[in-house]
């Protein structure tokens, strides 16, 4: 079997996650027995129950830790696929916003090309006014 390099990586992380979480388990333990090192412990025997209730305390936190990273790794897996789906939702609404955009547009196109065919084939052209043609009475308003 082999073992691909991000697969390494994760195993990697996750013995190194599981040993800060140990350490920090280890030292609330000393600090729970009032000592900051077991070297503390006035007979072998008190060292030794003390080792006892941390392997046997560890199981058990340990065990908790992989299932509340397993929670939230469900929750993020979670919240991906609803992102997703709600990305793919909003895809779905723009291409239809599209395609009805495109069918009003190809209306508009439709109705332009009707009027236009509507429309007399030659109009005649108005040649512009000379001033000569322009009535007597305005032609004294303007002066």
């Amino acid at each position: 079997m082999k073992i691909t390099r991000e697969q390494l990586q994760s195993i990697v992380k996750e013995v190194m996650q599981e040993e800060s979480d140990y350490q920090d388990y280890f030292k609330a333990m000393l600090s729970k027995h009032g000592v900051k090192s077991p070297a503390e412990f006035k007979s072998d025997e008190e060292r030794k129950d003390f080792f006892n209730k941390v392997e046997a305390g560890w199981d058990g936190v340990n065990e908790r830790i992989k299932e509340i990273r397993t929670e939230q790794a469900k929750r993020v897996e979670a919240l991906k696929l609803k992102e997703a789906e709600e990305a793919e939702r909003l895809q779905k609404e723009a291409e239809e916003k599209a395609q009805q955009l495109k069918e009003l547009n190809d209306k508009i196109d439709n109705a332009i090309e009707t009027l236009e065919a509507l429309r007399p084939a030659v109009q005649e052209e108005v040649p512009p006014m000379q001033q000569s043609e322009v009535p007597f009475q305005e032609y004294k308003k303007k002066k």
